[in-house]
C-alpha cells in the first residue's frame, strides 16, 4: 500500500495520475478482554481521541468508523454504544473500577504506523493516570504469539471482502474458530449468534443478527474502532480508466492507452 507521504508526493508532482478512495481495511485498538474488565475497557475508550489518532497516523486521510462493516452491508447499524472522547469521565470510571494508576502494555508488530498509534495512546491515556508501556516485536513474532494472549492491548485490522460480514466477524470474534481474535473475545452469546447467522438463508434475518452482535460488541467495548485505511493509486496519465479500488483488485483489461 502507498504511504500517505508517497501518495502526496505523487499528487504534488503534477505529472502523474492519482486517485484515492476509502479502502476495505479497517483498524482497531484491541483490548485483551481476558485481562481487562468491561469497566476498564469502557473507561479507556472514553480516554481515546480517535480523531487525533487518525490525524497522527494517516494525516487525516482515514475514514473513521465503528466496525468493519460499511453502510449498506449486512449488520450495519448506528444503534450502538459510542464512546465520545471524554477524559474526565474516563478518569472517574477508572477510579470507580479501582484502577487508578493503571500499568498496561501495548504489544505491537514493528511498523511506523503502529509505533505512532502506541505513542499517541501512551500520551492520551497518561492524561487519565494510565501508564502504557510500548512493547515492539518483529511482525512474525507478533503473528506467532498474539494467540497466546500475553498482552494487555494490541492493534488489529481486517481486509474485509465487500458485504461479507460472516468471514471477518467469525475470524475476529468467534472464541474457537476465530483466527484473528485479537480481543480474545470468549462470549457464548456471540458464538451462538455467529453460528446462527452462518446458516441463516434469509438476508434480512442475518442482517438483524449481525446488528445484535454489533450492539453487544460495542457495549462490551472489546476494542476501540479506528478507521478505514485509504486506498490510493498512482499511474501513467496516458493510461485511461484507472480509478482507486477499495478492494485493491485491479483488472488491467479495464484500462487503455491514450
Amino acid at each position: 500500500a502507498l504511504s500517505v507521504l508517497t501518495y502526496q508526493q505523487a499528487v504534488d508532482d503534477g505529472n502523474l495520475g492519482t486517485d484515492t478512495t476509502t479502502g476495505n481495511s479497517f483498524y482497531y485498538v484491541n483490548f485483551n478482554s481476558q485481562r481487562l474488565s468491561k469497566e476498564i475497557r469502557q473507561a479507556l475508550s472514553y480516554a481515546t481521541d480517535r480523531e487525533a489518532l487518525n490525524t497522527v497516523i494517516t494525516e487525516g486521510t482515514g475514514t473513521l468508523g465503528y466496525f468493519s462493516i460499511k453502510e449498506g452491508w449486512e449488520g450495519y447499524t448506528d444503534d450502538i454504544t459510542k464512546y465520545d472522547y471524554n477524559p474526565e469521565l474516563a478518569k472517574q470510571m477508572l477510579q470507580e473500577a479501582g484502577a487508578d494508576n493503571l500499568d498496561l502494555t501495548f504489544y505491537y508488530a514493528s511498523s511506523a504506523d503502529n509505533k505512532k498509534l502506541g505513542e499517541t495512546l501512551q500520551s492520551q491515556w497518561a492524561q487519565v493516570g494510565v501508564n502504557l508501556t510500548l512493547e515492539e516485536v518483529e511482525n512474525g513474532t507478533w503473528w506467532a504469539n498474539f494467540t497466546d494472549g500475553n498482552y494487555d492491548v494490541s492493534r488489529g485490522g481486517y481486509p474485509v471482502e465487500v458485504n461479507n460480514t460472516d468471514t471477518c466477524y467469525y475470524d475476529m470474534f468467534h472464541s474457537e474458530a476465530g483466527t484473528f481474535n485479537v480481543s480474545q473475545v470468549n462470549t457464548p452469546e456471540i458464538d451462538s449468534l455467529l453460528e446462527q447467522a452462518r446458516t441463516e438463508l434469509d438476508s434480512s434475518v442475518r442482517d438483524g443478527i449481525y446488528q445484535q452482535i454489533n450492539q453487544i460488541l460495542s457495549e462490551e467495548a472489546y476494542y476501540i474502532p479506528l478507521y478505514w485505511q485509504p486506498t490510493s493509486v498512482v499511474y501513467n496519465p496516458n493510461l485511461q480508466g484507472v480509478k482507486a479500488v477499495a478492494s485493491q483488485e485491479y483488472h488491467f483489461w479495464d484500462y487503455s492507452w491514450n
